[in-house]
């Protein structure tokens, strides 16, 4: 990335091996700045904030962690429907994505672009049912059914954890069905 700067830290021996021991790819770096936002914001609003930046930091903190609140309900949602709904035939269609755009390309593949027609909602129906066609009428009826009437009011984060959600689920039982 352009705007990145290298750094090194240290975490605990123990916390490295468990880190190694993940099976799956994980953006550490990511999950890092994430709590350096957290706790920049903590600070700023502990003493005030005194400038524009200040602010900035502190409003982008918070926005972080309710993308992680949203993440992480979609998450346990895509789980949920994962082990009670879902068809072999999905779960291979989401999987299929995943290792076709893993690791990188999948963040920016549920960013939702002015450009894009559909939503991320509707593309993850699409990828999971791809026979069906593009039906956005289908989709609605889907996620009513799977989230509940108010599937509208949930932003990318819901659906973007409940894509992996369900990814990771069937990736634990995969090899036994």
């Amino acid at each position: 990335m352009a705007n990145t700067t290298r750094t090194t830290i240290s975490v605990p021996a123990g916390l490295k091996r468990r880190m190694d021991a993940i099976k799956e790819p994980v953006n550490w770096s990511a999950i890092a700045c994430r709590a350096f936002e957290h706790k920049l914001a903590e600070i700023i609003t502990r003493r005030g904030a005194k400038s524009m930046n200040d602010v900035i930091a502190r409003l982008r903190a918070s926005k972080e962690e309710t993308e992680t609140v949203e993440y992480q309900l979609g998450h346990t949602a895509g789980r949920d429907w994962a082990a009670k709904k879902a068809k072999v035939p999905e779960l291979k269609h989401l999987e299929a994505l995943w290792d076709q755009l893993l690791p990188y390309d999948w963040d920016s593949w549920c960013e939702e672009g002015d450009n894009d027609a559909y939503s991320l909602a509707e593309r993850i129906y699409f990828t999971l049912r791809p026979d069906e066609g593009r039906d956005r009428s289908r989709a609605e009826l889907f996620w009513s059914e799977t989230v509940g009437e108010n599937y509208t009011a949930r932003d990318a984060e819901f659906y973007r954890g409940f894509a992996k959600g369900a990814i990771h689920l069937w990736r634990e039982v995969s090899d036994r069905v």
